[in-house]
């Protein structure tokens, strides 16, 4: 079978939620909500970054290590990696771990090495072993040694991901270059990235950093100065990509984006780079994912730059805020001259939903005494400056304690976050240069919808986390809170009803994790969900289905026959685990026509009771990322004829359409594509062993060569992990039927 993938008003290919090896935590949606707000526990230790000199505590992550279904913690000190359950009552481990030096972020993640269904978590020791740790017990299972390195690098950062299409059994390590005095380091030389395969623990590819700006235009990895490598799947083929100014691909390749030489490696002691990347699906009408720079060197100080990139659109825009210069309300110091328009922090999200796609907040880089404030502002989708405002103006009185300039001195660890449930997005962040208060924000004005020292106690906040903990699809805030006794980690949440019920698990994505597994200071984190249509279908197929239990058979999820990897390369999922009571994978493909182009195609479960499910096993409906409209849903299996809907169904965001197949002949495109069952029950045509959409003595002779062959095979029409003479009789009673759905070229 082959399908023709449309390209409307987006990337509508190959949908990506759920290519990666999804965690057991991923198909949970109702974690229970915590019993007080905010929900508060001690920790033993401060996550890692002084707290009162460094705001660098950005290594805190959530995972399900207990296996109940419920995100627990994972979080490094200077000295240990720690683990603490969903509750906090206890510390489930820790486990001795020298912390890197350099720049916060990404020193430790967690993989399903060997899928057992149980996370492990691999963290970087500051001696450059990477250290694989039981995820429930601490119990150090194996280590090996980051090689090679050039001299005066030393291994600062590890991101878990996935190079190979097999899940997340990889990572890349980013190393960072040590001063010559022995420590710290200097701002971005030399830094390799070197990938590993976590289970073989073989080195796949490294790239190596060219110091050297007599070269010219930088033909390696160029990222941000302030933490690690940020990867996402950009192409969406299933496997991750190294983003920054340039590209790093699965296998190591470099993809550049035509930047001007002028610009990159101006200074001749270090390599122009990058104040913070985000990215995300910011532009549904460019294939794939998009990500926004901030470019933040410039020897003349003439100019700072925004910009958006995507693997197949090059540089979108690129937009400096210069105009601001003119405003009355963009005061700057004149011995700062330009620096004052240097973006830092930036995130992205839907802030306004009367706009077409999302938005870019940046913020200024300085604060200072006097009239002087942070001064952030925001992009549209094609990179105009739409909107920008005085923080000192706008953040409530005494949100930042900055002793010399208070609120002028802004907000810090800037995080797209879903607050309200609806559309529109926010921004979390905290008081900037300080340990203090937290709050969520609207972008597009700095108005507080929430903060710390109102609506809570005031904080002494060493690190801001936007996360869905609490399983209302929404997203909580978590912070570490610096108080007399000792460190607490403390949850909020939006206690107002969600202004949405239907809104999938962003868990269900695979961004989403990569993201909040991998964020730090300057890039926390820019994830925005664009607005899912739901269907909710069902049918039945002839071979495997009983009239008498009124199901079909799922012996081939009993006897372990059913691969984790769809067996439909037109979207290859994988999953860890094959959900109870499936009776086989089949493929779900969306046209806006009978005979039309293919819109949009997933691989999902068929359970035995008749329900299409995601690849997740959950209960909810099959998100797809598509525009709002009528779609003909048609069904591919690997030994039933392709059937189709008789009407399109109206798919509308979060709102699922509902199509039963089983109810009537009626629901099937074309006549005889549905047989009746004894117990009236109306279900797909069998026999088609082949897949060339008829019915044939081929496929009978086929079933012929495989009889008595037991496993996932084709010529199992009745999926009970056998051939026999009943497969064939499948092939009889429909001999000379041809599926009367249209094919695709």
């Amino acid at each position: 079978m082959k399908l023709k993938i449309k390209y409307f008003n987006g990337p509508l290919s190959i949908i990506l939620w759920g290519l990666l090896l999804l965690y057991p935590m991923m198909g949970v949606a109702d974690f229970p909500l915590y019993p007080s707000n905010p929900y508060s526990f001690p920790i033993a230790d401060f996550v890692h970054g002084d707290p009162t000199l460094d705001l660098t505590g950005d290594q805190f992550i959530v995972a399900d290590f207990t296996g109940d279904g419920l995100l627990d913690f994972v979080f490094r000190t200077e000295t240990h990696v720690w683990a603490y359950d969903h509750w906090g009552e206890s510390a489930l481990w820790s486990t001795p771990c020298q912390n890197p030096d350099g720049n916060g972020g990404a020193k430790h993640g967690v993989a399903d090495l060997n899928g057992d269904g149980q996370l492990e978590v691999i963290a970087l020791s500051a001696s450059g072993q990477v250290m694989i740790i039981n995820g429930q017990t601490g119990a150090v299972k194996d280590a090996f040694q980051v090689e090679h390195l050039g001299a005066n690098q030393k291994a600062s950062h590890i991101v878990v991901v996935n190079l190979r299409g097999e899940g997340d059994l990889d990572a890349i390590v980013q190393t960072a270059d040590i001063m010559p005095q022995g420590v710290g380091y200097q701002y971005y030389l030399n830094r390799s990235l070197i990938a590993y395969n976590l289970v073989t623990h073989e080195e796949l590819w490294r790239r190596e950093q060219n110091s050297d700006p007599s070269d010219g235009y930088y033909e390696n990895y160029w990222g941000q100065a302030h933490g690690p490598l940020v990867c996402a799947d950009v192409d969406l083929d299933g496997m991750d990509e190294v983003v920054g100014g340039t590209l790093i691909e699965e296998n190591g390749d470099w993809m550049g984006f035509g930047y001007p030489e002028d610009w990159i490696g101006r200074y001749e002691d270090y390599i122009s780079h990058l104040d913070a990347i985000a990215v995300g699906d910011f532009r549904n009408d460019i294939p794939g994912l998009e990500w926004v720079i901030l470019e933040e060197d410039d020897s003349d100080f003439q100019s700072y730059h925004t910009a958006m990139l995507s693997k197949s659109a090059g540089i979108i825009w690129r937009s400096s805020a210069a105009e601001l210069k003119n405003d009355p309300s963009f005061i700057y110091e004149i011995y700062r001259l330009e620096q004052c328009l240097e973006p830092q922090n930036v995130t992205m999200g839907n802030f306004d939903p009367q706009r077409q796609y999302c938005e870019s907040w940046n913020r200024s880089r300085f604060g200072g005494a006097g009239d002087f404030s942070q001064h952030p502002w925001i992009y549209d989708f094609n990179g105009d400056l739409i909107e920008h405002y005085r923080t000192d103006e706008v953040l409530p009185p005494g949100f930042n304690n900055h002793p010399s300039n208070g609120n002028g001195e802004g907000i810090e660890m800037i995080w797209t976050i879903d607050w309200a449930g609806g559309a529109k997005e926010y921004i979390a962040a905290q008081a900037r240069h300080t340990i203090g208060d937290v709050g969520v924000f609207d972008a597009m004005t700095g108005d507080a919808v929430f903060y710390t020292g109102f609506d809570f106690p005031a904080v002494r906040s060493v690190f801001t986390y936007a996360v869905d903990i609490a399983g209302d699809c929404r997203e909580e805030l978590i912070i570490c809170d610096s108080t007399d006794t000792g460190p607490m980690i403390r949850i909020y949440w939006n206690e107002a009803p969600s202004l949405s019920s239907r809104k999938p698990s962003k868990w269900d994505d695979p961004l989403y994790k990569r993201l909040k597994h991998n964020w730090n200071y300057y890039s926390p984190g820019s994830y925005t969900q664009p607005e899912l249509m739901l269907v909710e279908a069902s049918l039945f197929l002839e071979g495997p289905y009983n009239s008498t239990t009124g199901q079909m058979s799922s012996q081939l999820t009993q006897i372990g026959a059913i691969p984790n990897l769809s067996p439909y390369s037109e979207d290859p999922r994988f999953v860890a685990n094959i959900p109870a009571n499936t009776t086989d994978w089949v493929l779900l493909e969306l046209r806006e026509e009978q005979d039309g182009p293919t819109i949009a195609v997933r691989s999902v479960f068929l359970l035995n009771d008749g329900r299409l499910v995601s690849e997740l096993g959950n209960d909810e409906a099959i998100p797809f990322r598509v525009l709002e409209g009528n779609y003909y849903l048609v069904i591919h299996h690997r030994n039933h004829p392709t059937i189709m809907t008789a009407r399109p169904a109206h798919l509308s965001a979060w709102e699922p359409a509902i199509y039963d197949f089983s109810s009537s002949e009626s629901q099937y495109f074309g006549s005889g594509s549905a047989v009746e069952a004894e117990d009236g029950t109306w279900c797909a045509v069998s026999g088609d062993v082949n897949q060339d959409q008829l019915v044939t003595i081929q496929d009978r002779n086929q079933v012929f060569l495989q009889t008595q062959q037991t496993g996932y095979l084709d010529a199992d029409i009745d999926l009970d992990g056998e051939v026999t003479e009943i497969d064939a009789e499948f092939c009889e009673a429909h001999r000379n039927f041809e599926s009367p759905v249209p094919l695709q070229d």
